[in-house]
């Protein structure tokens, strides 16, 4: 009998310290995986910083610690992008949004390399499937790349189209305002164009691009000072800028 005791107290031990170790193993594997998204975040910052040596570290070591989080495929194809590294980034961006095919974002920026490449067609599925999310909360964001990505083809109307439901989600939002705005001046609808710049203003800071279609604009209508006003803006601001040389050169021809 105290055999058979001995038998079943020693079987208990090893049972308590297998538990213990499975417990420990769950653990570790935890800490890996808390470990793994705070690299993500890490690399993101330092991708953002341009510091990209300590971005490679960080989002390769959370590739490392979990291989199967869909934001670190993400994360290092954002980097292998920014260093022209295009196969590898495409192959991270495919296996970021199949491991989750819910990722919005990653769907977004992936469109935007497609873009890119001149693949349109696999850009706008791409797209697409960003604002196949109903819960995204920032659709105007992939509906406008979309619309600037339509642009570079044939189908401008489909481009439009894009942009219009941008501004439905978000009224405010700058990027297809100002799509939009160059859209109107090319049709020649420039009091339209007027109207979209005056709203990318009321909410947005000018940049070069907007200061010289405004100039543009309301030189087509013959509006001189509101021309001028624009004009001085762009010199004063952007002295070095691409768009305050044209208008050098416009005024160098004798326009005023």
């Amino acid at each position: 009998m105290r055999v058979v005791a001995a038998v079943i107290t020693a079987m208990l031990v090893m049972s308590l310290l297998g538990g213990c170790s499975g417990a420990d193993r769950a653990a570790k594997r935890e800490q890996e995986l808390r470990a793994a998204a705070i690299n993500v975040q890490l690399g993101l910052n330092y991708l953002q910083a341009n510091n990209l040596d300590l971005a490679s570290q960080k989002l390769e070591r959370a590739l490392e610690q979990d291989p199967r989080l869909p934001a670190a495929h993400y994360a290092y194809a954002l980097l292998q992008e920014r260093i022209g590294r295009d196969e590898l980034a495409d192959r991270h961006y495919r296996r970021a949004v199949a491991l989750d095919p819910k990722y919005s974002d990653a769907f977004n920026a992936y469109g935007v390399f497609l873009c890119r490449k001149e693949r349109l067609a696999d850009a706008d599925a791409a797209f697409r499937q960003a604002l196949d999310n109903p819960l995204y909360g920032a659709r105007e964001v992939p509906m406008t790349n979309a619309g600037i990505c339509m642009q570079k083809g044939a189908d401008k109307g489909k481009a439009e189209d894009y942009f219009r439901r941008a501004l439905e989600v978000n009224p405010n939002y700058g990027p297809a305002l100002f799509e939009m705005a160059e859209i109107s001046f090319r049709q020649e609808r420039y009091l339209q164009t007027r109207a979209y710049l005056q709203r990318f203003t009321e909410t947005q800071q000018n940049s070069p691009r907007t200061l010289w279609l405004c100039v543009k604009s309301e030189r087509a209508m013959r509006n001189w000072e509101a021309a001028g006003n624009c004009a001085l803006r762009l010199k004063n601001r952007f002295p070095d800028s691409g768009e305050a040389a044209m208008l050098h050169e416009l005024e160098s021809r004798g326009g005023n």
